[in-house]
């Protein structure tokens, strides 16, 4: 699932305390699906559903109307996403969602980079950009379990996601059950060095939050990293 264009570049907005709890832990946090804000995470499209019949030939009626649907209502226990927005440059509007109090910042990298910085070489990790579509008459394929995670509802569509999923399939059994509780979420170790690209402050913070983002960079080694936001450079006439 790793798309073709591995060069491009890829934006994730956090605050301060996420910021510095991913270089303290040197670990990407990969969120559990179903906690992830959108209820309609690892759902499918009513066409989709309504095609099951004929994709599922010879199958009973209530493995189709009952069964299916709790198996991928499981699946969103065991499957872990961590988010990125693909574009070319900083995005006023991500800032402004994500910017708490004018106080956050952006790690800029690519897609190749993100790649090459796992560390954790026993997982699988599944890589894509989510194709925004509409639930309502769009198809999607149930021939790969893990697609449905990398769809949304066209309302999300100004968030152009890039995603990378890995999962605990393995305890699903046990999950259902009642026997385990599933993980919120899970740490996944990284290359910090290799990873970040560029960190830029929000074009909207004052000078108390940028000396405390170069405080903490410099902690790291990391102050070469830093860049000042494009958006708020002044205009020329």
């Amino acid at each position: 699932m790793i798309p073709d264009n591995i060069d491009a570049p890829i934006w994730r907005y956090l605050s301060l305390e996420k910021l510095e709890s991913l270089l303290e832990s040197n670990a990407l946090y990969f969120t559990r699906a179903d906690l992830l804000g959108d209820g309609h995470e690892g759902s499918y499209s009513e066409p989709t559903i309504k095609r099951r019949p004929v994709f599922y030939e010879g199958a009973t009626e209530h493995f189709i109307k009952k069964g299916l649907p709790d198996i991928h209502k499981m699946w969103r226990l065991c499957a872990y996403i961590n988010c990125w927005h693909v574009n070319k440059g900083e995005s006023e509007a991500m800032w402004k969602l994500y910017a708490k109090d004018n106080k956050s910042i952006t790690i800029y990298s690519t897609i190749s980079l993100l790649k090459k910085s796992i560390l954790d070489a026993q997982r699988e990790f599944r890589l894509g950009f989510v194709n925004y579509i509409d639930y309502e008459n769009d198809y999607m394929t149930e021939a790969n379990a893990f697609a449905p995670f990398f769809f949304k509802r066209k309302i999300y569509e100004h968030e152009k996601e890039f995603r990378i999923l890995t999962d605990e399939l393995e305890k699903i059994n046990k999950v259902s059950k009642g026997e385990i509780e599933p993980l919120k979420g899970l740490l996944i170790p990284i290359d910090i060095k290799l990873l970040i690209n560029k960190i830029v402050i929000s074009p909207f913070s004052d000078i108390d939050f940028e000396n405390e983002v170069i405080k903490l960079l410099k902690k790291y080694n990391l102050l070469n990293k830093l860049i000042h936001s494009s958006i708020s450079r002044e205009p020329k006439f």
